[in-house]
């Protein structure tokens, strides 16, 4: 394997773990930053470099950076996120890293109704000022949230839905990791913004359908009132902050306000996003 020449934070997340398939793919140079030895453990045995760190360990960031030129920066929603964040930019400073590219989400606004996105707007903004150049991707609700559903799905032949008969263009991880991998091995993609979206705008009753074809069963789709999802969300254990948000994106999703379809995916990869039937026959095992 190539030296390491990237670092990925985030690695074992929904998009960190594809992307490390994507860049292996393309016989790139990469750590992955773990913080948990097991998983840490796991990724080598798969062949993986790995760097122990933690975001909120700046001294572990500079360590896990020393010799990189490129860092993947994403990470799991936290009240935290943007001071975690920025100690990655820091410590990025600190060792002459060029370039980072950083997983948003769409809507990323300093006037954002959402704090994730006002959260998100500040850290690049952080790393615009930073010295270091940078791509940010602005990815739409990930497919994977519907693994979400699978207990219900196998046991009661449910799916629930709390965005009404709205339509969202919701994006594959693994394309999100594609698109990632190229711009980290590839040039011209410094100082842009990315707008990642699926390649339709489907309702949670498509879903259902594209779940009925690839397990050969019958999926019941039962609505609920989008103005209920906060207490559902707050049942299930959400912290209130991203409750509040999660619960205001079904309502966005309900008005059909989550639509727009870019082409920014295929532009990158050369191809047409992963489909929601071709996401659900993919994961029709889990499903099952």
């Amino acid at each position: 394997m190539a030296t390491a020449d990237i670092l990925v934070i985030g690695a074992t997340g929904t998009i960190g773990r594809h992307l490390l398939e994507e860049l292996q793919k393309h016989k790139a140079g990469f750590r992955a930053l773990v913080r948990n030895t097991e998983k840490a453990r796991l990724l080598e045995q798969n062949g993986y470099k790995v760097a122990m760190g933690d975001l909120s360990d700046l001294a572990s960031l500079k360590r896990a950076m020393y010799g990189i030129n490129k860092v993947f920066l994403v990470s799991a929603p936290s009240e935290q996120q943007v001071a975690l964040q920025q100690n990655a930019v820091e410590a990025a400073k600190a060792t002459g890293v060029k370039h980072i590219v950083k997983v948003s989400a769409l809507g990323s606004y300093p006037d954002s109704p959402l704090q994730i996105g006002r959260m998100h707007a500040e850290t690049e903004d952080y790393i615009r000022n930073s010295g270091i150049s940078w791509t940010f991707l602005h990815p739409h609700s990930m497919m994977q949230n519907w693994l979400a559903h699978v207990n219900q799905v196998r046991t009661l032949g449910v799916l629930y839905s709390f965005t009404k008969e709205g339509r969202y263009a919701p994006i594959d991880a693994r394309d999100i990791a594609e698109v990632s991998a190229k711009i980290l091995t590839e040039e011209g993609h410094r100082g842009k913004t990315y707008i990642l979206t699926g390649p339709e705008a489907v309702s949670m009753k498509d879903v259902a359908v594209a779940l009925e074809l690839a397990l050969d069963r019958d999926i019941k789709l039962v609505a609920v009132d989008p103005e209920t999802s906060y207490e559902a969300l707050l049942h299930a254990g959400v912290p209130d902050w991203l409750a509040k948000d999660l619960s205001h994106l079904n309502l966005i999703y309900a008005q059909s306000m989550g639509s727009d379809i870019t082409t920014d995916v295929e532009a990158i990869t050369g191809h047409r996003p992963i489909t929601v039937k071709q996401f659900a026959k993919d994961h029709a095992r889990v499903f099952r």
